[in-house]
């Protein structure tokens, strides 16, 4: 273990007048109640029903006639006011997306209760009430634009306020691994208000999901199915949205209705409209199949509702590539002038799948010693062949969520989650050392909100983001990894490393508490994230060996060979590391 890091960090939030909900319920709505005058009408009854559940908030304004909803999950709302000796006013829809705080000023008329006046006006497209740089990408949007691979990450960077280009990179199995929402680590090349990538802050429905490894990371891309909006904010956070200076991407994955609904769909892309590069004598064949479903409705009307969305992916083939390596005639000369030597042994067992066609070379011929070349011998020892490796990528997404009102109005819990795994293999040239990477990763979330009385309001939210990286095992352990100066050595393909794996998990926990006085309001909490990261990057645990040109290894006679061990006992060693975050 190379060493244990660990820190400490506390936040207190601390905000005077109205500022936005925490959690997943992001959105708020706040206004005046006036009567005809312009005076204020205290204490009128205020209920928000959200249209797609039938859930109901109630609160009462203050004495200066102030009201504010807190902790509203993004749709369409009806508001209804009451104040006995007044007519009942509604308004019919306010539509909010995440994250908005939206202003709804209402004015009351004298009149009999039985009257009741309803309003359709729809809140303003400029925001007024918080002062940020933000975009919203609505659902649908995400959904239905053509996406190459269907990452919503693509997006991001079409935001104002960011710079950059819209295709992700993977850290870890590659293989266009960017492109899709499979990988454990994706990092968008984002920049936000000058800041570099490392800055950029990612969550899903409020819980961090970023990576421990490595700053500006997500460890989960949710699938388009399952995701309602992604919001991006790009500077003036609020105390409660630290941890970064970068843009922070924030996901809120969709929740069932009073109605079923859902959907499938199915994305496929291959090699007909492609063209072949300059390494490539036939177009080779690719295949890309995505598909996904997505479905959703009430378990309970008005109480209890589920979501539940899958993506899968299936892809093959690859563009041509080029290689330096031995030529048939070299590989021959070693064979039979040299049948029991290990580089003999190597080039029979472990062959290329194509030879060289141009760029021939003649380095010479073998000589006794290390670094030591002979005269030419008329045998062309290298050249340049062009080939496709042996590619493909497997992956599947499967989310869950649950939303139910334990008591309502007054209680509320919902908990989600995701599971993604991948396989990717990315071969190489001798088709022997390939080896395929998997890669599984588990988020989940629970939130439960307590609403005491009319102005206060608590939210606790538990949340674990895991990914765990693990190359298989080669077929060959008897094989090491060999190095040849000038060509294409003896390496495993996709990870020379063993043992090897990844594993980290970022654990959250948050509570808030809001307290609306007057027209005043007063939040505090805390949040504390634990993250764990555990490595084992072994190299030469296989003895490494290294030589200075194809001759020397015809000889057998490396320049240097190099085994990972333990010092104390001179046994082969496997490189750990750990580091834990609190």
């Amino acid at each position: 273990m190379s060493g244990r890091l660990i820190a400490f960090s506390l936040s207190v939030l601390l905000a005077v007048f109205a500022a936005p909900a925490l959690a997943q319920f992001h959105c708020v709505i706040q206004g005046t109640i006036t009567d005809v005058t312009g005076a204020a009408i205290p204490e009128a009854s205020v209920r928000v029903r959200n249209l797609a559940t039938g859930v109901t908030r109630a609160t009462l304004a203050s004495a200066e006639g102030a009201y504010q909803v807190p902790s509203l999950p993004a749709g369409s709302y009806e508001i209804t006011i009451e104040k006995s000796g007044f007519q009942p006013v509604k308004r019919s829809s306010l539509t909010l997306g995440f994250g908005d705080t939206a202003k709804a000023d209402f004015i009351l008329k004298l009149g009999a209760v039985v009257q009741e006046i309803t309003v359709s006006e729809q809140a303003g497209q400029v925001e007024t009430e918080q002062n940020e740089v933000s975009a919203r990408m609505e659902g649908n949007l995400v959904r239905e634009l053509p996406l190459n691979g269907r990452n919503i990450l693509n997006l991001v960077a079409l935001q104002p306020g960011i710079t950059g280009r819209g295709p992700s990179t993977s850290m870890g199995s590659s293989f266009s691994s960017g492109n899709d929402s499979f990988s454990g680590e994706t990092g968008p090349e984002l920049y936000a208000a000058g800041a570099r990538s490392e800055a950029n802050n990612f969550t899903v429905d409020d819980t961090s999901v970023n990576a421990v490894a490595r700053l500006g990371v997500t460890n989960l891309v949710p699938n388009a199915e399952s995701v309602d909006q992604v919001r991006v904010v790009t500077n003036s956070f609020s105390a409660a949205e630290g941890q970064s200076s970068g843009a922070r991407v924030q996901i809120m994955t969709k929740s069932g209705s009073n109605s079923f609904h859902g959907g499938v769909s199915h994305y496929f892309q291959n090699n007909m409209l492609a063209a072949r590069n300059v390494f490539e004598e036939d177009l080779p064949v690719f295949r890309k199949n995505q598909f996904s479903y997505r479905v959703g409705g009430p378990i309970r009307k008005n109480r209890t509702f589920f979501y539940h969305s899958y993506e899968g992916l299936r892809q093959s083939g690859a563009r041509g590539r080029t290689a330096t390596v031995e030529t048939q005639a070299f590989r021959d000369f070693v064979t039979q002038t040299r049948p029991n030597s290990i580089a003999a042994k190597l080039l029979k067992e472990l062959p290329l799948s194509v030879y060289p066609t141009y760029n021939f070379r003649d380095l010479g011929s073998p000589a006794k010693g290390a670094n030591v070349i002979g005269p030419a011998d008329g045998i062309f020892d290298v050249g340049t062949a062009s080939f496709l490796p042996n590619t493909r990528r497997r992956g599947d997404q499967w989310s869950g969520r649950i939303d139910h009102e334990l008591r309502p109005g007054k209680d509320r819990l919902y908990g989600n989650f995701y599971r993604t795994r991948a396989s990717t293999l990315n071969g190489g040239i001798r088709s022997s050392l390939d080896r395929v990477t998997d890669e599984t990763t588990h988020f989940g979330s629970l939130n439960h909100t307590h609403i005491a009385g009319a102005t206060k309001l608590n939210e606790l939210r538990l949340g674990v983001m895991r990914l765990v990286g693990l190359p298989r095992k080669p077929d060959r352990l008897d094989i090491p990894n060999i190095s040849i100066s000038g060509a294409t050595g003896f390496s495993l393909n996709g990870s020379n490393l063993y043992p090897v794996g990844w594993y980290q998990t970022n654990y959250t926990a948050r509570d808030v508490f809001s307290w609306r006085r007057s027209s005043h309001s007063l939040k505090i909490g805390g949040e504390l994230r634990r993250n764990v990261n555990v490595a084992v990057n072994t190299s030469n645990y296989v003895p490494g060996y290294s030589f200075h040109s194809l001759l020397d290894f015809a000889d057998d006679e490396p320049l240097q060979a190099t085994r990972f061990v333990d010092p104390r006992t001179g046994e082969p060693a496997t490189a750990y590391t750990s580091q834990t975050f609190l």
